[in-house]
């Protein structure tokens, strides 16, 4: 988070930023330009083009039929095609293997919690929340997250650094959705609210099995 919230300081550009957007906010590093997918072969830290090699046929995208979606699929190394291209080297082999082994420390870590926890245990990202993507920081914009299975707090500030956004609070996830479920319990359980309820869902039942006015 260092290294991202210092290349925001320094208002360094980001990866994509000639990208078509769809939000007019400028865009900015996040951790996971840096760390990516090591499996993959995503971000900074696994491009192997700065340690002078050039990888072809990596991967393969599919249409999802449902969403349109590509979806990126990883080959199997043996139908990798890698040449060498040392004059875009920019990290000696030794600083290169360095990093490919803190990850793999901290990839064996995590299935040493997973291990030691149960089978179904998680390590990465967690499930979605009640207001998971729905609550927005009035500082910078950007989304509030779950920054533990308690608190949410703003991703702006969480992933890219107080360059981006000063809202450092992490707001009770009980205090959230108590205070909401009230507001919506006050604004939407009224009379005209339970009318619109009743005459929508008799547009979908026949009139003999319509069910019975709500008390």
């Amino acid at each position: 988070m260092k290294i991202v919230e210092e290349l925001n300081r320094k208002e360094v550009p980001p990866p994509g930023l000639a990208y078509k957007r769809r939000s007019d906010r400028l865009p900015t590093w996040c951790a996971s330009a840096l760390h990516g997918d090591v499996r993959q072969g995503t971000s900074l830290l696994n491009n192997p083009l700065y340690a002078g090699q050039r990888i072809w046929n990596r991967s393969r995208y599919v249409k999802d039929p449902d969403t349109r979606r590509l979806k990126r699929f990883v080959r199997d190394r043996s139908e990798w095609v890698v040449i060498a291209v040392p004059e875009l080297r920019i990290v000696s082999d030794e600083l290169w293997a360095r990093v490919k082994a803190r990850q793999q420390a901290i990839h064996e870590g995590s299935t040493a919690i997973r291990a030691a926890l149960h089978d179904n245990a998680r390590v990465g990202r967690g499930p979605k929340y009640l207001f998971s993507g729905l609550l927005v920081c009035g500082e910078c914009g950007h989304k509030f997250v779950i920054t533990d299975p308690r608190r949410y707090a703003c991703s702006g500030w969480l992933y890219r650094g107080l360059s981006v956004c000063s809202n450092t609070i992490k707001v009770s996830r009980a205090l959230i959705e108590s205070q909401l479920l009230k507001s919506f319990q006050e604004d939407l359980f009224t009379e005209e609210g339970l009318a619109l309820f009743e005459k929508e869902t008799a547009h979908s039942w026949p009139n003999s099995d319509a069910p019975e006015r709500l008390n």
